[in-house]
């Protein structure tokens, strides 16, 4: 960064929320900003700024004398304590001459920050980006932590290494009088979570949100100023406010539409009395009904719909020519899917599948509840055994008992010991479930 006497080099700065774990929890990109100027109307705007966006993280680095100074600065304490107030967290500014100036000053630095303004966190200026100076930061890092503050932000000003990442918390990757290029910014970083990174530019006349919207796709901070050298960081920008407004965003409202199923024979005569089922995008059932059926969706989500024979009733196609009963919808806007049925389809002869429920001895025990499936899942028939069904032949369908009380189903007559069976029937037929134990009640 670039200094005049007393004031630092240019500060960068990540926003980051008053614990660790406050800032995990910001997936938004926030704002880093260089405040190099003693309390007064611009801290007083900066919080105002705050209170109006308070779901943009934010982070200000404050630099009392080109680093803690010698001595407390009351007016510093009480400014700092407004920021935290509003959920501002705040970093000093120690310079660290790209690794080669002593540890020891620098921790002593740091203690200052602590014991007197009680900071968020630590801003490392001047940080260097050459291989083997790594552990410089990791140490210092390491102690800030050890003090009981939460956040460190270094400054390289320039793209680093990789082997850089987690040494601090954020790296300032850019720092100039320009706008980096998006494509600079989705390098190697896109290896990494974007909260590693961060930028500053100086010197911009007037805010591009366009380009804060991408650049916030592979940055976790940024800082955008009109302010020029010697200190561009003297004040904030007259757009400040619409940098906010750029960096909250808010989710979206759900839109709901109607999706509604309807149902016609080939001739486009309408149908009523069909089974219509909604699913979500993991192909839970959402919703089901017999059709012409309307349901409350929301906008740009998938959905799966599904609809079902009944008897010679017979599924066609959808009207956009698809043949799978399954299909697929991201709605938009209100509309209507209709699926297609042949009726003059021959009808299945029918046959009778009786499900039996008996104790181990083979005697009959009277209660015990059985369902009939379709082989989507769908329950055709249900009641207490013994159960007798009209099936159609040669159609596959899933029989299910359940336990009562103390009669638990051990098998069925061919082994099986899954309640769940499969069956496909083809003449009259009786399948027998055999249960240990006996209901200790009517059902």
């Amino acid at each position: 960064m670039y200094t005049k006497v007393i004031f630092v080099i240019l500060l960068s700065v990540m926003v980051f929320s008053l614990s660790q774990t406050v800032f995990a929890a910001h997936p938004s990109t926030g704002v880093i900003l260089p405040l190099y100027i003693s309390p007064g109307n611009a801290w007083h705007d900066v919080v105002q700024e705050k209170i109006k966006h308070h779901k943009v993280p934010m982070l200000v680095i404050i630099n009392p004398l080109n680093g803690s100074g010698h001595v407390k600065n009351n007016n510093y304490a009480d400014g700092i304590h407004k920021m935290q107030s509003r959920d501002i967290s705040v970093l000093g500014y120690v310079y660290t001459d790209y690794g080669t100036r002593n540890s020891t000053d620098v921790k002593n630095e740091i203690t200052n920050y602590k014991n007197w303004y009680n900071v968020n966190g630590i801003f490392f200026d001047q940080m260097s980006n050459v291989p083997g100076n790594e552990v410089y930061y990791v140490d210092l890092t390491n102690f800030v932590k050890s003090l009981g503050l939460t956040f460190t932000v270094g400054n390289a000003g320039v793209d680093t290494k990789p082997s850089y990442i987690k040494t601090v918390d954020n790296i300032v990757i850019y720092e100039n009088n320009t706008l980096p290029s998006i494509s600079s910014l989705a390098g190697w970083h896109k290896n990494y979570d974007k909260n590693n990174f961060s930028i500053i530019a100086f010197g911009i006349d007037g805010l591009d949100k366009s380009f804060v919207s991408d650049a916030s796709n592979s940055i976790g901070y940024m800082y955008v100023t009109n302010g020029v050298l010697p200190n561009p960081f003297n004040s904030i920008p007259p757009y400040f406010g619409d940098l906010m407004d750029a960096l909250d965003v808010r989710p979206p409202v759900p839109h709901h539409l109607v999706l509604t199923m309807g149902s016609a024979d080939l001739s486009k005569n309408e149908l009523k009395g069909m089974w219509t089922e909604l699913h979500d995008s993991k192909g839970t059932k959402i919703s089901q009904g017999f059709g012409p059926k309307s349901y409350v969706v929301t906008s740009g989500n998938t959905y799966t719909v599904f609809v079902s024979d009944y008897q010679n009733i017979k599924f066609v196609h959808w009207d956009d020519g698809s043949t799978n009963p399954y299909r697929t919808i991201i709605p938009t806007q209100d509309s209507t899917v209709t699926a297609y049925y042949d009726t003059t389809a021959p009808d299945n002869s029918t046959t009778t599948l009786t499900v039996k429920t008996a104790d181990m001895s083979g005697d009959v025990i009277s209660g015990m509840w059985t369902e009939l499936h379709s082989t989507t899942g769908h329950t055709l028939n249900s009641g207490f055994g013994p159960k007798s069904y009209v099936v159609t032949s040669g159609k596959t369908y899933t029989i299910f008992v359940s336990d009562f009380t103390n009669a638990k189903f051990d098998h069925w007559e061919n082994g099986s010991t899954n309640p769940y069976r499969t069956i496909i029937p083809t003449q009259d037929s009786t399948v027998t479930a055999y249960y240990s134990g006996t209901p200790d009640v009517d059902p």
